[in-house]
């Protein structure tokens, strides 16, 4: 198929440049559940002293209420996957349009020489792995699209293109998984998934995924991690960051670096006991070092209280406890001796 042909039925590149500002359709109404919704029993979260008290704000629209029934919940919802299936659909960067319909992945477009120096590749029927939120955020991509690749079994998979994440061909090496990515293309038909809530299905493939990277590393196996985030200057972080780190440190806690690479940091982290983390996305990759019931203590700014790894463990049958911070004029300030009663509380 003629790039200049493809060109002249989406309006050319600079109606193409234009997309980034225009509001595009809703992919939402497209999408489908694969199966119904179904509930599990499980236990509440352990939580650290004060936290109603401490916090002061929440992010994404969310309450401190609708935070605190979350972690004293018994119950967790398995949602399904969803999956939109578009005929016709032409991938541009990070979009699709398919008939009058226009969706953004992600607001990319792939190089003008590029578009103009080929033919636009053709393709029949094919399964695309990303979700919006999976291309945004290094956590998503982690914990939900890498599942979601699982899931496809009779199509071939296929992917925009991604951000530039440092960690991304370390994990597909480790979960022996090749993630084809299209920068342009034609799809006679393409199935979109996106798979952001959690449910037995999605347990046994993130299990499967444990699995692979336990088979691909050695065991080097300690008891406690801090898992120290790649930017330890944003709000995210404890003011008190360094003196939390040397009194851990001194009871034995190991420390890794976020930012060290995926094979360096579950080498250092895997079947560790206990796994302590300023919340963020760099959480996700304790899901997969933790051994089969760790736990997950999460450090927390009162600025932004929030819990997206929670059903994450419940589904896993790992322990959750989370640690608000106090509040300071340099941001906030994390207790290492409320830290170690957690860690002594959750280590089995």
């Amino acid at each position: 198929m003629k790039t200049p042909y493809i060109l002249s039925l989406l309006g050319g590149y600079r109606a193409l440049e234009a997309l980034r500002f225009k509001q595009p359709n809703e992919l939402n109404d497209a999408m489908q559940p694969l199966f119904s919704a179904s509930t599990e029993a499980v236990k509440p979260a352990l939580l650290g002293p004060e936290i109603v008290d401490r916090v002061m704000a929440c992010p994404f629209k969310a309450s401190i209420s609708q935070q605190m029934a979350l972690l004293t919940a018994e119950t967790l919802v398995h949602t399904p996957p969803l999956v939109a299936r578009l005929s016709q659909v032409f991938i541009v960067g990070g979009h699709l349009l398919s008939g009058k319909s226009w969706y953004v992945m992600r607001r990319s477009l792939p190089p003008q020489s590029l578009l103009f120096g080929a033919d636009m590749p053709s393709f029949g029927e094919a399964a695309l792995v990303n979700s919006y939120q999976g291309l945004h955020h290094f956590g998503h991509w982690l914990r939900d699209d890498c599942a979601v690749f699982e899931l496809i079994e009779d199509l071939p998979k296929v992917s925009v293109q991604r951000p530039q994440w440092a960690d991304c061909r370390g994990y597909e090496q480790l979960f022996e998984q090749h993630w084809s990515e299209i920068p342009y293309g034609y799809f006679d038909k393409l199935h979109v998934y996106r798979e952001l809530g959690v449910n037995g299905s999605k347990r046994q493939r993130f299990l499967t995924l444990r699995d692979r990277v336990r088979r691909n590393l050695p065991n080097t196996s300690c008891d406690v991690v801090y898992l120290r985030r790649a930017s330890t200057l944003d709000s995210r972080t404890a003011a008190n960051e360094a003196e939390l780190v040397n009194t851990i440190a001194a009871r034995g806690v190991a420390i890794v670096d976020s930012a060290s690479g995926a094979q360096s940091l579950q080498t250092a982290a895997l079947d560790a006991d206990v796994i302590i983390t300023h919340e963020g996305s760099q959480a996700a990759h304790a899901l997969l070092a933790l051994q089969q019931h760790g736990s997950l203590i999460m450090l927390q700014s009162p600025y932004r209280f929030y819990n997206p790894h929670l059903e994450w463990t419940r589904l896993l049958g790992m322990g959750y406890g989370t640690i608000v911070g106090r509040a300071t004029d340099e941001g906030f300030t994390i207790s290492p001796d409320e830290v170690l009663q957690m860690v002594d509380l959750l280590k089995p």
